[in-house]
């Protein structure tokens, strides 16, 4: 795992200088600053003692110094990575919330990408809405700190039992929004009811009180009619209303509508 650490101010600096010049630059200035000052080095010393500066000395200065420029410019350019990994990590953080989850505004970029390349390549792909139950009534009665102790439990179920592919954030005050590429209807339905058994099991005990943590879940797999996937969403919103309606802590699914080629296929002339 990545260190967080700022770097000191002067590598700071010098990974700056590394990534605006390139290694090969580096190196190469390095590698002059570095025979500069061991030869300036020695031949203060020789002054200093009386004696002259040996040219076998000096070619070995000068051999040394290139040698280790490049060492000195890779370890700076893994320096200034380093630091560039840390800043995408701290900017990350700032997008997650109490939840553990990235928000909205991180998920919504990348499954967009990830909806246009399953609706290009005519793939399977589904969104899942899913809402912590009772998260108000948890929130007036415990607290807010319990009720979203309640959704960071949800969010964690739910992220264990998701691929690496998949994609999860916060969606709203009680909701997380999950998108999985190259997943048929089934498979979406059979995840969603993998996440609803896990969090049904958990319990939650916050200052001497138990507590539960179910959710309702909605369901919209991608077809013809779903040109955006904003519009997927909206299905899979439908469908978690239908799974509140109906008593809470179940899966509902909106309908299957053909795929993309599929809707080509009854559509052409026989």
């Amino acid at each position: 795992m990545l260190d967080a650490t700022p770097l000191p101010a002067r590598l700071s600096a010098l990974h700056r200088v590394v990534l605006r010049w390139g290694l090969l630059r580096s190196a190469l200035a390095a590698a002059g600053a570095l025979c500069s000052l061991v030869l300036g080095g020695l031949m203060l010393f020789s002054a200093l003692a009386g004696h002259e500066l040996a040219p076998a000395t000096s070619t070995l200065a000068v051999v040394l110094s290139v040698l280790l420029a490049p060492l000195l410019a890779w370890l700076t350019l893994r320096l200034a990575q380093a630091e560039a990994a840390r800043l995408a990590l701290a900017a990350q953080a700032r997008e997650a919330d109490g939840s553990g989850v990235p928000a909205r505004s991180h998920f919504q970029r990348a499954a967009e990408r990830e909806f246009a390349r399953c609706r290009r390549y005519g793939e399977d792909a589904a969104v899942l809405l899913i809402a912590a139950d009772h998260f108000r009534a948890i929130g007036l009665q415990h607290g807010s700190a319990a009720a979203e102790s309640v959704l960071t439990a949800v969010a964690l179920k739910a992220r264990s039992g998701l691929r690496q592919p998949d994609l999860v954030a916060r969606y709203g005050m009680e909701e997380l929004v999950v998108f999985l590429p190259h997943t048929d209807p089934l498979g979406a339905l059979d995840v969603a009811e993998r996440i609803r058994e896990a969090a049904a099991t958990t319990r939650l005990r916050r200052q001497g009180h138990e507590m539960m943590s179910t959710v309702s879940i909605g369901v919209a797999s991608m077809g013809a009619g779903h040109d955006a996937l904003d519009v997927l969403t909206h299905d899979a919103d439908i469908a978690l209303l239908e799974a509140k309606q109906a008593g809470r802590n179940c899966v509902r699914a909106a309908p299957i509508q053909p795929r993309a080629s599929e809707h080509q296929q009854l559509e052409s002339p026989r």
